[in-house]
C-alpha cells in the first residue's frame, strides 16, 4: 500500500518536472504557497520521528488545525506510518521504518 503511495509521488514529480507550469520566466521552479497532503504527511513524520510527539506537538509543529490533524493521523495510522502508543496521561505518535522510507523517497523525489 504504502508502495502506491511512492509511485503517485513519482508520478507528480515526473508530471512537475514535465510541465512548464510553475517556472517564472528564467526558468526557475516556483514553490506553490499552499500544501499538498504529501507535504503535511511529511511534517507529520518528520516531528514524530525524533522521541514520538503527542497530538498537541503535531498541530503546532505541523502548523495544522486539529479538525484537519485527525484526517491525516489516521491516514498515517492505516498505512502504517506511524505507531500509537498510550504514554500515561496521552497518546503518542512515532514514525515507523515504512514512514521513515517514506520520507528518504520524499526528499529523493523533490
Amino acid at each position: 500500500m504504502v508502495y502506491i503511495l511512492f509511485l503517485r509521488l513519482d508520478s507528480l514529480r515526473q508530471e512537475r518536472e514535465g510541465s512548464r507550469e510553475g517556472f517564472n520566466a528564467r526558468g526557475v521552479r516556483l514553490r506553490s504557497k499552499r500544501r499538498n497532503g504529501f507535504d503535511i504527511t511529511r511534517d507529520i513524520l518528520q516531528v514524530c520521528e525524533n522521541g514520538g510527539a503527542n497530538k498537541t506537538h503535531i498541530v503546532y509543529a505541523a502548523n495544522l488545525n486539529s479538525k484537519r490533524i485527525n484526517n491525516y493521523l489516521e491516514f498515517c495510522l492505516h498505512m502504517k506510518l506511524l505507531t500509537k502508543q498510550f504514554d500515561g496521561d496521552n497518546f503518542v505518535y512515532h514514525t515507523t521504518h515504512e514512514g521513515t522510507h517514506f520520507l528518504k523517497n520524499y526528499f529523493e523525489a523533490t
